[in-house]
C-alpha cells in the first residue's frame, strides 16, 4: 500500500514545475519498479550523478520483470506544494510545520 499525496507546483514558474516533477519521480520510484518491472530511465541519470553504482545481474532484471504486482492500493492523505526555492514563500496553517 502506498501512502500517497499529490504535489503541485507552488507557482507556474518552470523551476517550480520542474522541482515538482523531480519530487513526484522520486516519490513514485519504488512503486514504478514494482508495477512496471523495470527501473525508470531517469533513475540511471540520478544514480550516476550521485555516484551510486548498483550491482545488478541480468537475472535480477528478469526477476523484476517477471514478478510485477497485480494490485496497487493507496491512501490519499494530503496535497502539498513544491518549489525550487523555499525562501519568501507564504506560510499558512497548512504548510507551517513546527518542530
Amino acid at each position: 500500500m502506498l501512502a500517497a499525496g499529490k504535489t503541485y507546483p507552488y507557482t507556474c514558474k518552470p523551476e517550480d514545475v520542474f522541482a515538482t516533477l523531480e519530487h513526484e519521480r522520486h516519490n513514485l520510484f519504488f512503486s514504478d519498479v514494482q508495477v512496471r518491472g523495470v527501473y525508470p530511465s531517469f533513475m540511471s541519470y540520478y544514480l550516476k550523478s550521485n555516484q551510486i553504482k548498483l550491482i545488478i545481474k541480468e537475472e535480477d532484471l528478469s526477476t523484476l520483470k517477471d514478478n510485477t504486482v497485480d494490485f496497487v492500493s493507496f491512501s490519499y492523505y494530503s496535497s502539498a506544494c513544491s518549489s525550487a526555492r523555499a525562501e519568501g514563500l507564504e506560510k499558512s496553517k497548512a504548510n507551517d510545520q513546527k518542530p
